[in-house]
């Protein structure tokens, strides 16, 4: 038996052992599909799949997400990947190089890179188109404005370290000033544990269902299959929650309420634990105290136990 064959028996055998971790969610088979493919360690192209002799034109949202040369960044690739196949969208990886001497060398070893994570993708989902950009200069500037006109940002941030998946500072830069949803993936361990694809999503709130924050949560879990966790401070209001039941009922998503005692970021860290994603607003009005993206949204970028998102 080849090398060759020899991978391709292994990927085999990963991807029927992963279809067994999880229900067939949408989420979990995308999620196996990512764990099968890789082993969790190698890339294993795979080949396209059939394409439309007449296809239609359509307007495809985007999911961008920020790389760079760290194991971070490729855990962020694939939750960008994921989220790119469950809306639909197209992928967008770009990558920011600061100016060096060296630029020639630098600017090779950025492309070999890219050509990497966009294998990584097409080995990893169904569907998904990939793309790349390597550009050089400010990486905080620079991949805000690039990104401007994505339906979803994707940023990676290392676990216990200063430096995050596009550089210093980078991933709270963006969840700070991107006007549009913002996805920080905290996986300090990753692949998690085999109860992944079936924990909820955790919505930090303030009782009201126009929260902005409420609405993505309820998507996410519709689009995931999974339940929603609605968690409120101990003295917030609630009846706001009940149109959020009510509308979660119709789309086939079950949700619960939870009461937060004590700070927000002592609240938020525990549910990541156990959670598939926080998420929480860019804005300062949420019943739980101090719950912005200020020294709670900060702190939570830096310290949850699964992805956070940030929602205006």
């Amino acid at each position: 038996m080849t090398n060759l064959d020899r991978q391709r028996a292994n990927r085999d055998a990963q991807h029927r052992v992963a279809a067994t971790l999880t229900p067939a969610s949408s989420y979990g088979r995308a999620v196996n599909r990512y764990l099968g493919a890789f082993g969790y360690l190698d890339r294993l192209p795979t080949q396209p799949g059939p394409t439309d002799p007449h296809p239609t034109a359509v307007v495809r949202p985007t999911v961008a997400v920020g790389v760079h040369d760290s194991p971070a960044s490729s855990i962020a690739v694939d939750h960008a990947g994921i989220e790119a196949e469950l809306r639909g969208a197209d992928l967008r990886l770009i990558l920011i190089e600061t100016a060096i001497r060296d630029q020639s060398a630098e600017h090779e070893r950025g492309a070999a890179l890219l050509t990497y994570l966009v294998d990584r993708v097409h080995a990893g989902t169904v569907h998904v188109s990939a793309s790349s950009r390597l550009l050089t200069g400010s990486p905080a500037t620079l991949l805000l404005d690039e990104v401007r006109d994505a339906d979803l940002v994707v940023v990676g941030s290392e676990h216990g370290r200063i430096s995050d998946a596009a550089g210093t500072s980078v991933s709270a830069h963006i969840a700070a000033h991107h006007p549009g949803p913002v996805m920080v993936v905290r996986m300090p361990a990753w692949p998690a544990g085999t109860d992944f694809t079936t924990r909820p999503i955790v919505v930090g709130i303030d009782g009201t269902a126009s929260d902005p924050a409420v609405a993505f949560g309820l998507d996410e879990a519709r689009l995931r299959g999974c339940e929603l966790i609605l968690l409120h401070a101990a003295d917030s209001n609630e009846t706001g929650t009940d149109q959020v039941i009510e509308q979660a009922e119709r789309t086939g998503v079950k949700v619960h309420r939870r009461t937060a005692h004590g700070s927000a970021i002592t609240a938020l860290t525990e549910a990541s634990l156990h959670a598939a994603a926080v998420i929480i607003g860019g804005r300062g009005h949420h019943g739980l105290p101090g719950l912005l993206l200020g020294s709670v949204g900060q702190q939570l970028i830096r310290q949850a136990h699964s992805p956070v998102f940030i929602v205006r």
